[in-house]
């Protein structure tokens, strides 16, 4: 009867913990992008990163008036190489991903940057004109910073890959004077609470040691978890470039692109000729820009 009685109580126990775990599950918010509260943090503790933005800024604003009047340049069709190299963090477990998975997430990179991929023909007529090749190429190095050769893959076991945030950097970091670091991790600290972060940049000008994209692991490849298809890293690596969020993080704000309309919030889903009035005149918004938060599927 006691024996019956501990069964009892340890399936009641057991079934207790898979409800709880369930509703946690079913609660928690997927957040497609954790930079915009990452950046907030940064501002506030380091004031360097506010500078150097306003004189990134700055720069940009010069370079652009300066391309525009020498239009036509040898210099505009040169590809930008850029090595990347992912860092893979993790305690042996599926957070381990592929090689394959990688190939797959740099082609989705090249796809997209380069503007080859195949779902071109869904772009909204109304922004075919101003859809375009970047001119940007992502490689995995091929040589090391000790000048080795390297398949661009470094794989370090450790249990900071849960919960993951600036200190699981410091574990395996290759100059970004030279290559784009992407650290793969289980999970990504929660800059909601309750949520389950995609991705994590940060924009130019903070510490070059924490420079890269924080990318979870189960959205690493031409995947579909999370209606991501591979484009959060598309998404992150646009902010780490210096673009910021379609809708400006604010409500009708301004993403400082000026070929690029005015949206009124962050759009998910697919909508269909999403529109706002944020201007006083209807605006069609550019749902299927990568720096929004619709499904994968949509952005191209």
């Amino acid at each position: 009867m006691k024996n019956f009685t501990f069964k009892m109580r340890l399936s009641l126990l057991l079934a207790a913990m898979t409800l709880s775990a369930g509703t946690l599950s079913a609660q928690s918010k997927v957040q497609p992008c954790g930079t915009t509260e990452y950046t907030r943090d940064v501002s506030m503790k380091d004031p360097d990163f506010v500078k150097n933005q306003a004189i990134l800024e700055a720069q940009t604003i010069e370079y652009i008036n300066n391309k525009h009047a020498h239009k036509g340049a040898a210099a505009d069709d040169d590809v930008k190489i850029i090595p990347i190299v992912f860092h893979v963090i993790h305690n042996y477990g599926a957070e381990n991903v592929s090689k394959e998975s990688i190939l797959e997430q740099v082609a989705v990179l090249n796809e997209d940057f380069r503007r080859m991929n195949a779902d071109t023909n869904k772009t909204n007529p109304l922004f075919k004109g101003i859809a375009a090749d970047t001119k940007i190429e992502f490689r995995l190095a091929q040589i090391d910073p000790n000048g080795n050769c390297t398949d661009g893959i470094v794989r370090v076991p450790s249990i900071l890959t849960y919960d993951a945030g600036n200190d699981v950097k410091a574990l395996s970091y290759w100059p970004n004077n030279k290559y784009f670091n992407v650290w793969v991790v289980q999970t990504i600290t929660n800059a909601q609470p309750g949520s389950i972060v995609l991705g994590r940049s940060q924009f130019p000008g903070g510490s070059n040691l924490t420079d890269g994209v924080l990318l979870r692991s189960e959205v690493c490849g031409r995947t579909t978890n999370y209606q991501n298809f591979g484009r959060t890293l598309t998404h992150e690596i646009g902010h780490s470039l210096n673009l910021r969020h379609i809708w400006g993080d604010a409500n009708c704000g301004n993403d400082q692109v000026n070929d690029t309309p005015i949206h009124q919030d962050a759009n998910d889903g697919c909508p269909v000729n999403k529109t706002n009035t944020c201007l006083g005149t209807v605006t069609y918004e550019m749902v299927e820009n990568y720096m929004d938060y619709t499904n994968g599927s949509c952005q191209n």
